[in-house]
């Protein structure tokens, strides 16, 4: 290997952003993160997190049984990672890998694995995961890698063959948190690649190279492990392609070890921590009224189900058309059956007099707008005959109409991790904010009086975050911040406008902090009187 390869093994990456970005997010920081340094936080932020976090599904299954369910699986996935070596395959390999045709291990393409590369396997891909209850989460599970992996450790992983594929950076992320590849993250692979074949994988950090190149790019990649390869070159670049969908490369041992989950969907959700703290938060109950804002792609949704054991009243809405549909289908597939599910801009669902009253909530047109069937639920009610699929496309609410709201508000998404390059534009992070506090004054107004409200985002940034959060105190003086249960991040950032109380109350996950989570942020407020804001 040249010695641009070696450099590139030493995984001392750190998320990119644009120049004008960082600039602005540096200063920013610098400015009311005196402890954490910007470059610190940019080089975790390249990483994934150390753990792998699943919240139990548990409308369909107990946590006790989940742990069951999970440990044979990684039991099972650990004898298919021997097929390569072996030249064997297991009885289960058809049902360890989502849209995958198995290897056929007995073809001579196997056989032709290197002395390098199947010695690199025997080292480093014997997974041995520790699977735990998270002891304050009572529907998390947790997944360690028992050997203690460390960065330094890591770094003994080196790129087995020359023979390449390289994907896009989304693909690389997903990777590095457990995935395999997946078809259309491939961009481009070494001439002549067929099935079986050992290759090195690599992640364009920018999405350079051009679609289909044969030689290794020569710009910024990353390399992220080895596998097999499930393609032959011809089919994948074709024109037009044979190969839309399925896995392109079945992973065997990656930069940071990471056991692939996604199959098991149904039952366990691979969910960040502290994604799954929002609903526990909000402290639903099934008598309830609840809203949230953004719902997709839905695991926050279905949690709330969860946590009401499928008997309130939930609402969801989704601006996106292709978005909500999807958020319906998933609901109904994971045993969801309490959730309205609604294609309408959060921003724009307040009833006044410009709106038809056919559109509200409670006396909606069933002829031409379905709702998700709810047999004995007294407040959502739907003819027998409607689909459990079905979107509405419009629906408008009553001001004081719920009892809690959560918005997990749309935003940068600084916060999450793996990612090697950030290209939002500077434009976009400084509106993010205007559009969040619309939303919370939409919000604001929907709730009730004594009603919970739980504000969050996926972002590092204090504008998004504690400059909301001081914004809302300032300009509905009938909203206070509220203890959260549980508590597992670190207080807020010093911020203009909060004193040291409210930074103990809102809750702030920062990747370089002992946490080891994503980027997070969130804050719970209630309603005592009427709020008077903007209007």
């Amino acid at each position: 290997m040249g010695t641009e390869t070696k450099h590139i093994c030493d995984w001392s990456h750190a998320c990119t952003f644009r120049d004008d970005v960082e600039t602005y997010l540096c200063s920013v920081w610098e400015q009311y993160s005196p402890v954490i340094s910007f470059d610190d936080l940019c080089t975790t932020l390249a990483t994934p997190p150390l753990e792998t976090c699943l919240r139990v599904n548990t409308l369909r299954i107990s946590v006790d049984h989940a742990i069951d369910v999970l440990q044979k699986d990684l039991e099972e996935s650990r004898a298919a990672l021997k097929v390569g070596s072996e030249g064997e395959k297991p009885a289960n390999a058809s049902k360890l890998f989502e849209d995958m045709e198995p290897l056929d291990c007995n073809a001579t393409n196997l056989n032709k694995s290197n002395s390098t590369f199947d010695d690199n396997i025997n080292t480093h891909t014997e997974p041995s995961f520790r699977v735990y209850k998270h002891p304050l989460v009572s529907d998390v599970i947790l997944v360690s890698d028992n050997r203690s992996s460390t960065p330094e450790k890591e770094k003994q992983i080196i790129p087995a063959s020359h023979r390449f594929v390289l994907v896009d950076a989304a693909c690389g992320a997903a990777v590095l948190r457990g995935a395999h590849v997946f078809i259309p993250g491939v961009r481009a692979c070494s001439s002549g690649l067929h099935i079986g074949e050992n290759v090195a994988v690599y992640a364009d950090v920018r999405n350079a190279c051009p679609h289909g190149q044969t030689t290794l790019y020569t710009g910024k990649t990353v390399f992220i492990g080895n596998g097999y390869v499930c393609f032959n070159r011809q089919d994948l670049f074709s024109q037009p392609p044979r190969l839309a969908h399925g896995i392109a490369v079945q992973m065997k041992e990656r930069i940071f070890r990471a056991p692939c989950l996604g199959h098991l969907d149904k039952d366990l959700i691979l969910q960040n921590l502290p994604s799954c703290l929002v609903a526990h938060i909000l402290q639903p109950k099934s008598h309830e009224r609840i809203l949230d804002m953004c719902a997709a792609p839905g695991g926050k949704t279905s949690h709330l189900a969860a946590l009401v054991e499928n008997k309130g009243a939930i609402f969801a809405l989704e601006r996106s058309a292709p978005r909500a549909a999807a958020l319906a289908t998933w609901l109904h597939n994971i045993g969801v059956t309490c959730v309205t599910v609604a294609k309408m801009d959060a921003t724009k669902c307040i009833r006044d007099g410009k709106y038809d009253r056919k559109h509200h909530w409670s006396s909606l047109n069933y002829d031409r707008f379905a709702v998700r069937e709810n047999p004995g639920n007294p407040l959502v009610s739907s003819p027998a005959s409607i689909s459990q699929t079905s979107v509405l496309t419009k629906i408008y609410f009553d001001k004081r109409s719920f009892d809690c709201i959560l918005l997990d508000a749309p935003c940068t998404g600084l916060g999450q991790r793996p990612r090697f390059h950030h290209p939002t534009c500077l434009t976009d992070i400084l509106d993010a904010p205007k559009y969040q506090k619309k939303l919370f004054n939409v919000a604001v107004s929907l709730l009730k009086i004594g009603g919970r409200l739980v504000y969050s985002t996926c972002s590092i940034n204090p504008e998004e975050n504690e400059g909301v959060v001081a914004w809302a105190l300032h300009t509905f003086p009938g909203l206070f911040l509220v203890e959260q249960k549980p508590f597992l991040g670190n207080e807020g950032l010093p911020y203009p406008g909060l004193d040291g109380k409210a930074q103990q109350l809102v809750q702030r996950f920062t990747p370089s902090s002992e946490c080891q989570t994503i980027g997070f942020f969130i804050a719970k407020f209630e309603l005592s009187s009427v709020a008077t804001g903007p209007t």
